[in-house]
């Protein structure tokens, strides 16, 4: 089976996702992976070209004439063509219509920034989607969001499919300082200002340090707000992981984040607010904690919760994360869209 892999160039969830899902095809030696990304060497850092993996540097939502002549040398093949972003089925809704194309699409979660344009975007995609031969959902409050929005993509062969994470490396907890650390996309649907608020209050405090890792079009507004924090832009999860006590997510929503995921991972208990399916991640008062109140106060609470009952929490992080296996959940994608 030859999958061709339409990337946005968008580092985040959805990326990680893809990269996941070459990573799983190139070690099982299981289908052969076009990837078309327009930094593939940054969006998927962790990947190299090899016998089963084609990369090619473009841009997919530019450059469209470039991106279908090189769908046209492998259209011989009856390939799939896999993507996570809907804006793609509009694009290239012709094409793959006219040659016969099989789609597989993963929507991890709802569009955050609403406008006139994106309203008349998504709901186009909506209907073009019911053309979709596959479509994944990475949580029941993503396919939630959808569904109460546009009913008739019901209509579409679907499934929930979660997502999986690799085995970290949890080490017991030598020093004294606790290092918090905010681990994402800088941008308004994750709300690093209130990460940064809660910093405030630690300003004479040595004990407890405050760490930004990640990248986005707020990075420069807020590295100017303190100085606080140390902001790390993206670095390599043993780094993150090695410099962090505790993560905490600020986003009002957060569907089945690989930010929770990796955290338990490495035995590192995560407090958020959040709504939607990180819930089944995290385990209130046990693995770490959620509550409803997104106030400095109210995150500053869990935060001395957490580092008062921090042995217990960071032990129940690692054996949580043992429950959601990356080998199996990729298995779970290749084989629904195979059938």
């Amino acid at each position: 089976m030859t999958i061709i892999i339409l990337s946005d160039g968008y580092k985040g969830g959805t990326s990680k996702f893809l990269e996941n899902i070459i990573t799983y095809n190139i070690r099982f030696k299981k289908n052969k992976i076009i990837l078309i990304d327009k930094f593939p060497t940054k969006t998927f850092p962790n990947i190299k070209e090899n016998s089963q993996l084609k990369v090619y540097s473009v841009d997919a939502l530019k450059n469209k004439t470039k991106v279908k002549k090189i769908f046209s040398k492998y259209i011989q093949e009856n390939p799939i063509f896999f993507f996570t972003n809907y804006a793609f089925l509009v694009l290239y809704f012709y094409f793959f219509f006219s040659k016969a194309s099989k789609l597989a699409l993963a929507l991890h979660s709802g569009i955050f920034k609403i406008n006139i344009k994106v309203i008349l975007a998504i709901t186009l995609f909506s209907i073009m989607s019911l053309k979709i031969n596959f479509l994944i959902f990475g949580s029941n409050s993503s396919k939630q969001w959808w569904f109460s929005r546009f009913p008739w993509m019901r209509l579409v062969n679907n499934r929930i499919i979660y997502n999986g994470i690799q085995d970290g490396f949890y080490q017991k907890k030598k020093n004294k300082e606790f290092r918090v650390s905010f681990v994402g996309r800088l941008e308004i649907e994750n709300n690093p200002s209130l990460f940064l608020d809660l910093s405030l209050l630690y300003k004479k405090n040595k004990k407890i340090q405050f760490n930004v890792f990640g990248d986005g079009s707020l990075k420069k507004k807020l590295s100017l707000k303190n100085n606080n924090v140390k902001f790390w832009g993206w670095r390599k999860l043993q780094t993150v992981y090695s410099n962090t006590d505790i993560v905490i997510i600020t986003s009002p929503l957060n569907n089945f984040p690989y930010t929770a995921l990796e955290s338990h991972s490495f035995g590192k208990p995560v407090i958020t607010c959040a709504k939607g399916d990180i819930r089944k991640i995290i385990k209130n008062h046990i693995n770490g904690y959620y509550c409803n109140d997104f106030s400095v106060v109210t995150f500053n609470k869990y935060l001395l919760k957490a580092i008062s009952n921090y042995d217990l929490l960071t032990k129940n992080s690692y054996e949580n994360s043992k429950k959601f296996n990356l080998s199996n959940s990729c298995k779970k994608v290749l084989s629904f869209i195979k059938n």
